[in-house]
């Protein structure tokens, strides 16, 4: 941090800097200004532009491009990686993310040519966010572990919590949205201490966005008005866009559809004026997602396919997978199976190139729900077990008991009684673990189909008393059995 009189100096400098647009200005200026040959002013600077990136990305790309020329003229190798790396940071937001991590290798270069190890460590973690939404999540974790390994050697809490929030975008991204939370929790721990308000804003986005996909929507609102609240007092208008967006969602997990396209709209015109193409194309992918589920297949397919484009166009292969995979839920609503597999098909291909293992068990399990309806029982089945194979790891999931159920359905479809049976049993034991009315419901219904087919009357009778038992304790009625249903079950926590 500069000091007071340094800080108050800066503003003057940097409006001084910004005004100078030719290069013989540049010179008079580098002439007459005797602080821009201290390295104390060429840092502050640089981490102006990186405070300002949140404010006006326009005036803090200007201001690099102005400083990078002072840098390069200073002959301090160590300014010019600093600043190099504020504009690598500029590469980043504006979704250039194969430049920015050019421009953080180059300064990686840099840092260790002159020796400053911690200034290695903190480029390593700046390259984390653009190899993550680039999918090269093996070689960010590498990154993360180099950069913890130097922040410890030298004690330095500010950028092992910036790591821990890095890290936690990772598992985030793979959607390992506990071992995210855990991340996300201990950063803030730190970064309260610290009193860095602005990265406690940003950690508190991730944070609730996790909480949304747990299912804990109590927890998630009170975060988003903590972060809202930080990025309004710390003027990061971005953030407070980030925060309406993933609000919009929250309204929409809960039901509250006029609200959230109302905060969707409003989202999509503050990133037109800053130029967010990634936000924009997120509110399509979300409310492509709301549509889908209220049935307006038309809309819904009609984002589904923007966001796909605009992604793509991006180089977000994870996002566009998404994206995909509405097209494909879109098409299978429509009744058009075949369509419906190959989207899902195409997605899975790219979610594996993602390294995403949750999103591969789950794109089986969606050709699966298809299949079965289309009545290719032995090619469900397989599928079904592929994603059970994966999914059997979190035995107390949702998904893993949605995809066992499926299970003893195929199965008792084939005549395969006791593989049906076993598997409606393990169902319900891990149903009942997770005290999930909605799942015990179904588990005991498909029991009763089990018994009833093995001429087990009076058996058959008591699990369906017990399915209406446990129906009248669901807080609402089973719905419409597919994809969209599977994955909208309240008691069905994620991962």
């Amino acid at each position: 941090m500069p000091s007071a009189p340094l800080a108050e100096a800066l503003l003057g400098l940097i409006d001084e800097l910004l005004a100078a647009e030719s290069i013989s200005a540049r010179k008079e200026l580098i002439k007459h200004t005797a602080e821009l040959g201290n390295r104390e002013v060429i840092v502050a600077i640089a981490d102006a532009v990186n405070r300002i990136a949140r404010e006006d990305l326009p005036r803090a790309e200007r201001l690099a491009e102005v400083t990078c020329w002072v840098a390069e003229h200073s002959g301090d190798l160590f300014c010019r990686a600093r600043i190099h790396r504020a504009a690598g940071n500029l590469q980043h937001l504006r979704g250039k993310y194969a430049e920015a991590i050019q421009v953080f290798d180059t300064c990686i270069e840099q840092f260790t040519a002159i020796n400053e190890e911690i200034e290695v460590a903190a480029t390593l973690s700046g390259s984390l966010q653009p190899l993550i939404y680039l999918g090269r999540y093996s070689e960010a974790l590498e990154r993360a572990r180099e950069a913890r390994t130097i922040a410890e050697r030298h004690q330095d809490a500010l950028l092992l919590a910036r790591l821990d929030i890095n890290v936690g975008n990772i598992l985030h991204r793979q959607d390992r949205f506990s071992e995210a939370v855990l991340h996300y929790e201990r950063a803030l721990v730190a970064l309260d201490r610290l009193r860095q308000r602005r990265d406690c804003a940003i950690a508190s986005i991730n944070l609730a966005v996790c909480h949304i996909a747990l299912n804990d929507f109590l927890r998630a609102e009170k975060t988003y008005k903590k972060a809202r609240a930080l990025a309004l007092a710390e003027n990061m208008p971005s953030i407070v866009a980030q925060a309406d967006y993933n609000v919009a969602y929250l309204y929409y997990r809960r039901g509250d559809y006029t609200q959230a396209i109302q905060l969707y709209q409003q989202t999509r015109q503050y990133c037109e004026r800053v130029a967010d193409r990634y936000h924009s194309a997120l509110c399509d992918l979300d409310q492509a997602e709301m549509y889908l589920d209220l049935h307006l297949n038309l809309e819904g397919t009609q984002l589904a396919q923007q966001a796909v484009s605009a992604f793509e166009s991006m180089d977000l292969g994870y996002e566009a997978a998404k994206a995909m995979v509405f097209l494909g839920i879109g098409a299978h609503q429509n009744r058009k199976p075949f369509l419906a597999l190959d989207f899902f098909s195409k997605a899975q291909a790219r979610m594996r190139t993602q390294q995403n293992a949750v999103w591969v068990a789950l794109l089986d399990f969606y050709q699966a729900i298809v299949l079965h309806q289309e009545g290719r029982l032995h090619e469900a089945l397989r599928s079904c077990k592929a994603a059970h194979n994966f999914l059997s790891s979190f035995p107390n999931s949702g998904k893993a008991i949605q995809v066992q159920l499926l299970c003893a359905d195929l199965h008792l479809a084939l005549n395969e009684m006791r593989e049906a049976s076993d598997c409606s049993a393990s169902a319900i034991q891990a149903a009942a673990r997770l005290r999930s009315p909605l799942l015990l419901t179904q588990g005991y219904a498909i029991r009763g189909r089990i018994e009833q087919a093995a001429g087990c009357s009076d058996a058959a009778i008591n699990s369906y008393n017990e399915a209406l038992h446990w129906l009248e304790k669901s807080p609402q009625s089973i719905p419409r059995r597919g994809i969209k249903t599977v994955l909208r079950q309240e008691s069905a926590r994620p991962l």
